[in-house]
């Protein structure tokens, strides 16, 4: 068995399909509309990390509170410089420990993205 995608309902899929692309450098793969439902998935080159996005009137948005999305970044403190030059609202680098610098920016709905550098 392995980890398939995670499905994030949004409010407004074109803004999140800008924001996971800028943010998370992951690309649109296949959109479609289905049910009333618009679908889009994304993913890396090597289509490791993939995620759902799912725009549905029906259905609202995760509030964001008690989960976050993890991506691995080479370079926190210039991966930090380029949101905030993008205009994202980044949090301060968090270091828990000597080997581990992380952020979070807010994805348009809300939900906690975290940035981290590890090693």
């Amino acid at each position: 068995m392995r980890y398939a995608h995670t499905t994030i309902i949004v409010s407004d899929i074109e803004k999140s399909i800008k924001f996971y692309e800028e943010v998370a450098g992951i690309t649109i793969r296949n959109k479609f509309s289905a049910g009333g439902k618009t679908l889009a998935f994304l993913s890396d080159k090597e289509g490791d990390t993939q995620i759902e996005l799912i725009q549905d009137e029906n259905e609202k948005p995760y509030s964001g509170s008690g989960i976050s999305l993890g991506f691995a970044v080479e370079n926190v403190e210039e991966y930090m410089e380029k949101m905030n030059s993008m205009g994202y609202q980044t949090t301060d680098i968090i270091s828990p420990n000597p080997k581990t610098k992380f952020f979070y920016v807010n994805d348009p709905d809300g939900l906690k993205i975290q940035l981290i550098q590890m090693g």
